[in-house]
Parts: structure tokens; C-alpha cells; sequence
């Protein structure tokens, strides 16, 4: 560093944050910066570009990222390592006297915020920060045993009414039952994998819009004892043979738009039944569907086989089909 008339120049500067004294490897420095540019004293403007190439994020750190470290502690609390590297132009006589450009790598952080329906890990990939807008794109992470890709956009500064976002999750294998646990907090006896993508966009604050589409592959769990299905079995106890009520698999795809989902397939089988179906729940868990089921005949009573491919053949004619059109509410349906 030198004084050369009113400026100041910065040649190669290194410095460790104070936050950063302790690195957790002795191996991997932690916490180092790099910096070189100019002040001009005089004409109230500088130039800085700066380099941290391994840097273990915590509060003080994340709050300091220039226009949006304060927003993501508050709503993320992100913790691990990253590398920062980027630029600041400063001009005292500008409305807007701060411009940055600052680029982040973020290597195997954690998030588990407020504003995160469930914990992430290991969450890695670029970020860009300017005075006007955040963007992050191919970042990936797991969580809920799964993997999860995700691309998003942020935009803020004086020239934005209100701080805008929008972004895209493509979700694969996430454990259903721990999905759920995390997401109400009560613990879940179903277990199953979500596949899926949702399509999100809000203002400061709130979400404006969200769109979701999978599919939802359930392996096993005690899901007729939810009142859909307990309502169901009632309804079709007194027609059908049933077997013990046990769920051996089931399948669903779906779309959510504003808050309605469009149930496109839905299949289960167990309890002695077959079921496909399809139909639409609005926002208030309020039903619309239309499900086929098809009923095992009682053990003894189904039509004599006379040979391989007349049984082949009769085999379905024996069972039974029943058209069941559903109303109500999740919690309270009508068969």
C-alpha cells in the first residue's frame, strides 16, 4: 500500500478477517483476502478488487454480502465454506455511489432458515451479486435423502419498486415421510419417493405464484387409515371381499397451479383392490374425483378356469368394477 498524491493504492493487500482467525484445518487456510485498486482521496472515488478464495461462512460474514447478506441470514442462515471474488466501484458524487459485481462458489453449505420448508445440505454452485439483481443458476444440494437442482433470480435496487424473485426446484427421490415430518413437525408412517419440479416467483415478503408438477411413488405405510381411504373402504366394504387393509404400492402424478392440484393418475392397490382414478383438490382441500376400483372375488367363488387362456380371459370378468365419484374435503370426504 502507497500514497501517491491524494490516492491511495492498494498493491497486493492480504489480511485474515477477524472472524476467521481459527481455521478448522491448519491445511486449508481459512478467512485470507486479497485486495488491490485505488482510492482517490480527492475526487471521493475508488476502485477495489478483491479475493477470498476459502471462506467459512457465519453471521457476520453472510450479513455483510453487499445488498443481500442481511436478507439471507435472516430468511436462510446459511453455514459452511465458500470463495468470493469480485469488484467495487465507488463514486461519492452518484445518487447510487456503490456499484458491486461479486461472484460466490459456494462449496457444501447448509441451509435451514425460517423461510425454508426443510433443511438442505450440502448445497453447492455459483452465485452472482450485483447492486440490482442476485442470480444463481445450477445450484444443487440434498435434502430429505434426495437430490435437489435449482436455478434462481433475484431483483432489488432503487430502480425496483419492490425486490422481486423467481426460480425453478427440480427435485428427485426426496423421502415423502420425512418431507412431510419436516415440513408439520408430526411425525409420518407412510414412506414413499417424490419426484418433481416447482416453478416459484413472489415479491418481497410473500409468494405470488407457484406451480408444481411430479409424481409421488408410495412403497408402503398405514395410508388407509386416512379419512379418504377409511371412507372408501367403508363405502366399498359391503359390495367387495377385502383383504386386511395394507397398502402394497401406489402411484400418483400431479400439477399444482394457483393453488389447485390436478391429480392426472392416481394408482394404488392393496386391501384386496385396484384403484386408478384422477380428479382435482382446490386450495382448501375441497375433492373432485372420479376413481375406478376394481374388487378381488372371494377365494372358491370365481368362475371355473377350463383352460390356460380362458382363465387368462375370465380372469378380470370375475372381478368386480365400481365407478366411485368423491366430494367433500380430505378430512371429511363423500363417497
Amino acid at each position: 500500500m502507497r500514497l501517491e498524491n491524494q490516492s491511495v493504492l492498494l498493491e497486493d493487500v492480504t489480511a485474515r478477517l477477524g472472524s476467521q482467525a481459527i481455521a478448522e484445518s491448519p491445511a486449508v487456510p481459512s478467512g485470507l483476502i486479497a485486495a488491490q485498486g485505488a482510492i482517490d482521496l480527492g475526487k471521493d472515488r475508488g476502485d477495489i478488487a478483491f479475493n477470498m478464495p476459502t471462506i467459512a461462512l457465519d453471521e457476520e460474514i453472510v450479513r455483510s454480502v453487499p445488498e443481500v447478506g442481511q436478507w439471507l441470514w435472516e430468511h436462510a442462515h446459511p453455514k459452511g465454506l465458500a470463495s468470493l471474488k469480485g469488484d467495487i466501484h465507488y463514486d461519492g458524487g452518484r445518487e447510487e455511489p456503490v456499484n458491486c459485481h461479486v461472484e460466490v462458489a459456494l462449496h457444501d453449505v447448509a441451509v435451514n432458515g425460517p423461510e425454508i420448508p426443510v433443511p438442505v445440505q450440502g448445497l453447492s454452485g455459483d452465485l452472482l451479486i450485483t447492486n440490482r439483481r442476485a442470480v444463481g443458476d445450477d445450484l444443487t444440494a440434498v435434502a430429505c435423502s434426495g437430490r435437489v437442482r435449482a436455478s434462481v433470480v433475484a431483483h432489488y435496487g432503487k430502480e425496483a419498486e419492490r425486490p422481486t424473485y423467481a426460480g425453478t426446484l427440480e427435485l428427485w427421490r426426496l423421502d415423502l415421510g420425512e418431507l412431510i415430518h419436516q415440513w408439520t413437525g408430526k411425525p409420518q408412517e407412510l414412506s414413499g419417493i417424490l419426484d418433481g419440479a416447482v416453478d416459484f416467483g413472489g415479491v418481497a415478503g410473500s409468494a405470488t405464484g407457484i406451480a408444481a408438477r411430479g409424481r409421488v411413488a408410495l412403497t408402503e405405510g398405514r395410508l388407509w387409515e386416512m379419512p379418504f381411504f377409511a371412507g372408501l373402504l367403508g363405502v366399498l366394504h359391503f359390495s367387495l371381499p377385502l383383504q386386511k387393509p395394507t397398502l402394497q404400492h401406489g402411484e400418483m402424478s400431479f400439477d399444482r397451479v394457483g393453488g389447485q392440484t390436478k391429480i392426472k393418475e392416481f394408482e394404488l392397490a392393496g386391501a384386496g383392490l385396484q384403484i386408478t382414478g384422477r380428479g382435482d383438490i382446490s386450495e382448501h382441500g375441497e375433492l373432485e374425483m372420479r376413481m375406478v376400483v376394481m374388487g378381488a372375488p372371494q377365494k372358491g367363488n370365481g368362475i371355473p378356469l377350463v383352460s390356460n387362456i380362458m382363465g387368462w380371459v375370465m380372469r378380470g370378468v370375475e372381478r368386480q368394477l365400481f365407478r366411485v365419484d368423491v366430494s367433500g374435503t380430505l378430512g371429511e370426504p363423500q363417497f
